[in-house]
């Protein structure tokens, strides 16, 4: 089943790298995968993503992984 997750991250070098490695280590296709800056004062983009992964599997990985990047929800 494919999810849809967006992610609004602090917009620095590396950001997509960690946000894309979280799934791939794991073994998760991302589908599509779009980027844009969303505030600029801020400095804040928002990383939305189409992956195959199920809901339950997708709780797990965010709870587990918060702490590798920095996300405004």
């Amino acid at each position: 089943m494919n999810q849809l997750i967006s992610l609004l991250v602090e917009n620095k070098p590396g950001a997509l790298m960690r946000v894309a490695g979280v799934l791939t280590a794991r073994g998760y296709n991302i589908e599509s995968l779009t980027v844009a800056e969303v505030d600029r004062g801020k400095h804040r983009s928002r990383i939305t993503i189409v992956v195959a992964i199920s809901f339950s599997s997708w709780r797990r990985v965010s709870s587990s992984s918060c702490c590798r990047f920095q996300s405004w929800r």
